[in-house]
């Protein structure tokens, strides 16, 4: 009688482990607890199988979950970052100069050995980032 139970103890606590793929922490726990009361079944059988089995699905929830938490991907703080033209309208910041950008045109060319056709374009070279001034 206590093999059926335990079976089915064991089946449902694995079927509720792969229930959700959101934490590492509950998947632990859950293939954890179905892992340790088979174990614990097994070690505790015949004469105490059932206190085997829940001993051993505590004990290998715990493990597990830690486990799960232990590997869980970690959340990053995400920082926004925005770009505003500082300085056009504040009076207090220092003025700066633009940066220098160069446009050069790229014509039209034939490249290895004649097995590749670039169309022409423009290239940008940036020769001077944004500097501070005093004026």
């Amino acid at each position: 009688m206590t093999k059926p139970i335990v079976l089915i103890l064991a089946s449902s606590l694995t079927l509720t482990g792969c229930a959700t793929m959101k934490s590492n922490t509950f998947i632990g726990a859950s293939l954890g607890a179905t892992a340790g009361s088979i174990g614990g079944t097994a070690i505790g059988a015949p004469e105490n199988a059932i206190p085997g089995s829940l001993i051993g699905a505590a004990s290998g929830a715990a493990v597990g979950a830690l486990i799960g938490w232990l590997t869980e991907p970690k959340k990053e703080q995400k920082v926004e970052v925005t770009s505003s033209m500082i300085g056009k309208d504040d009076p207090n910041v220092p003025p700066m100069l633009s940066p220098k950008v160069q446009r050069i045109w790229i014509p039209d060319r034939i490249t290895d050995e004649g097995r590749r056709y670039e169309k022409g374009h423009y290239s940008y070279e940036i020769q001077r980032g944004t500097v501070w001034t005093m004026q």
